[in-house]
């Protein structure tokens, strides 16, 4: 299955119906952006120094690193 970005989308309904839809469709552009901008996050996790490669990671998707390593010595520090 092939996946369109928007761009593309746009540039074939012009081709074939001879249409801007951002003028034409506004309220569904709109939508579809809203959509687009819903931004998932890939959460990495980080323990006892290892993570050693990540890819691949897909288009639309934001990432977080989470260093437990970091948080387990802030919590020492705290306690001293």
């Amino acid at each position: 299955m092939n996946k369109y970005n928007l761009a593309q989308i746009l540039e074939a309904w012009e081709a074939a119906f001879g249409e801007d839809m951002m003028t034409e469709y506004p309220g569904f552009i709109q939508r579809l952006t809203e959509e687009q901008s819903e931004k998932k996050t890939i959460k990495i996790e980080v323990n006892a120094g290892c993570v050693t490669e990540v890819n691949g990671l897909p288009e639309g998707y934001d990432y977080e690193i989470i260093d437990n390593d970091i948080q387990e010595e802030k919590e020492k520090d705290e306690k001293n």
